[in-house]
């Protein structure tokens, strides 16, 4: 018999969650706590008939508007993402058809929309080294913007934007990353501060299931976390779980929910 399980836990829709509640989407979020299938109901108002599960190809244009659209995408990309099978069976949109999905996203997302403007808003911020509080989930929750960076109001973590540069003759930001310069805009920043906040949890959990419970990590993949899980202690995953699945404490309306496999692993 194996000595370990490999435990898989996934922390759903984890971005798509934290960019809903920082944008004070409400109705969105009350649907995440519902348990509602929101990738078939955006679905089925794109094609105008009822989704579900067994309609995976249509399914997955409704989880792609969800997941992806968040970050400001238009018609062409939606178009070029379907195409190519992304979130699940390829799908062929037309140019028009595109345009169509950007805009019952933007839509039913007013709250979204509305942070992707202030995001313009504070880049100018960050480009003058300026000060302020930016107050997001309804107040629930405040980043700081000083000396050309957001910093995150607990752990003391930052974004660096000291090499933000406007680019006047164009009207484009552009912002130094690993790979050289990177163009920016205000959904874009919206981005990098949803995926940076959705680390909080992932790393936080990491660390707890390894020192409390003794379990080792050996990879992680996006939201993903694997850790080997002792064949007689099949206990330890499920406190793993529980760990994983409890709320942020400084964004707890962001209802938290996991996905979770138990797989047999090999001996060594």
């Amino acid at each position: 018999m194996p000595q370990y399980k490999v435990g898989k836990i996934d922390l759903s829709q984890i971005e798509c969650r934290i960019l809903n509640t920082i944008a004070g989407q409400w109705d969105v979020v009350q649907k995440f706590r519902d348990r509602v299938d929101i990738y078939s109901e955006l679905a089925a108002k794109f094609y105008g008939f009822p989704v579900d599960k067994s309609k995976p190809a249509e399914r997955g244009t409704g989880k792609q508007l969800e997941l992806s659209c968040g970050y400001g995408a238009g018609g062409p990309t939606i178009v070029r993402t379907a195409r190519a099978g992304t979130y699940g069976p390829p799908v062929y949109l037309t140019d028009g058809q595109g345009d169509q999905a950007r805009d019952l996203y933007r839509g039913t997302h007013e709250c979204v929309t509305g942070l992707w403007r202030i995001g313009g808003d504070i880049l100018w911020s960050l480009f003058r080294g300026e000060t302020r509080e930016w107050k997001l989930a309804g107040g629930e929750f405040t980043l700081w913007v000083h000396n050309h960076r957001l910093f995150h109001p607990v752990d003391g973590m930052w974004l660096d934007f000291s090499t933000l540069q406007w680019d006047a003759e164009n009207r484009e930001w552009w912002h130094q990353v690993r790979g050289g310069w990177r163009r920016t805009y205000g959904p874009k920043l919206i981005e990098n501060i949803v995926q940076w906040l959705a680390s909080y949890p992932i790393r936080k959990g990491m660390v707890r299931i390894n020192r409390e419970l003794g379990l080792r990590i050996p990879l992680t993949v996006h939201d993903d976390v694997f850790m080997l899980v002792p064949h007689n202690r099949v206990d330890l995953f499920t406190r793993a779980i529980t760990i994983m699945k409890e709320p942020i404490p400084w964004l707890p309306s962001c209802p938290i929910d996991v996905e979770h496999d138990l797989l047999e692993a090999l001996d060594k």
